[in-house]
């Protein structure tokens, strides 16, 4: 039995070859957050905003030729990174967004 935020941040490692994250705390990415500091081989860098962890993920892939990987909460912290996510559309850089989902009680 696996996590699947578990399983996430191990298969982009071994699979994508995925070294660094550029990530956000929030209630709503916390397990992805979670398993990223947990998995061997990646590191992860914490900017201030979501806006700076998109435009970051930019140039780290820009720079480095590798997919930028950007985790954040749900809400208004998806929607803060529209900015780069426009700008990395536009210009073909490849860079991938994960965000958590609010925990709903059933």
């Amino acid at each position: 039995m696996i996590k699947l935020s578990d399983f996430i941040m191990k298969r982009l490692s071994a699979v994508h070859g995925v070294t660094d994250v550029f990530m956000i705390s929030g209630g709503g990415a916390m397990h992805l957050i979670d398993s990223a500091g947990k998995q061997p081989g990646i590191s992860y860098f914490c900017p201030h905003h979501e806006q700076a962890a998109a435009m970051a993920a930019e140039g780290y892939a820009r720079v480095s030729g590798k997919l930028g990987v950007v985790v954040i909460t749900s809400g208004p912290g998806g929607t803060n990174t529209l900015t780069g996510v426009i700008q990395q559309w536009l210009d073909s850089i490849p860079c991938l967004y994960i965000s958590g989902q609010v925990k709903e009680e059933t």
